[in-house]
């Protein structure tokens, strides 16, 4: 990116930062796995000098020079634009799925805990119902 805007003539810190920034979240989609990294850095300058209102050169176009085209570059800005715009879920949406989630757990720890009891408790008698752990001798007075 600071390579491409130092080339650009455009390497105000600003707008190396907020390319950056864009570059960032595009993490968060699959941009890096579709598309060239050229083509992802000038689609991050594009979005950076329009967010800050400073025009790109459009004769020759700019990201022609990086060998990147226009629908690339488009579909990339479109791609990371669609993570401001998402919408996040209700959030009563949100604290039902969590008591529910928190209730299987409690439940499950409820079951695992009478397992292992009735396990221990099983362990410890003997076929015939008594207890198999040795109980201590009986006095016998002469």
């Amino acid at each position: 990116i600071t390579i491409f805007l130092q080339a650009l003539d455009s390497a105000k810190r600003r707008i190396v930062q907020t390319a950056w920034n864009y570059m960032n979240d595009g993490l968060r989609t699959d941009i890096f796995v579709r598309y060239a990294p050229e083509t992802i850095a000038c689609a991050c300058i594009y979005l950076a000098t329009r967010q800050h209102k400073i025009a790109l050169p459009m004769n020759p176009p700019w990201f022609e020079v990086f060998k990147c085209n226009e629908k690339e570059l488009e579909d990339i800005a479109l791609n990371i634009m669609h993570l401001y715009v998402h919408e996040p879920a209700p959030l009563n949406h949100l604290e039902e799925t969590i008591q529910k989630l928190k209730d299987q757990i409690a439940e499950a720890k409820a079951k695992s805990k009478i397992a292992s009891l009735t396990s221990i408790n099983n362990n410890n008698m003997s076929p015939a119902g008594h207890s198999a752990t040795a109980s201590p001798p009986s006095k016998t007075v002469s």
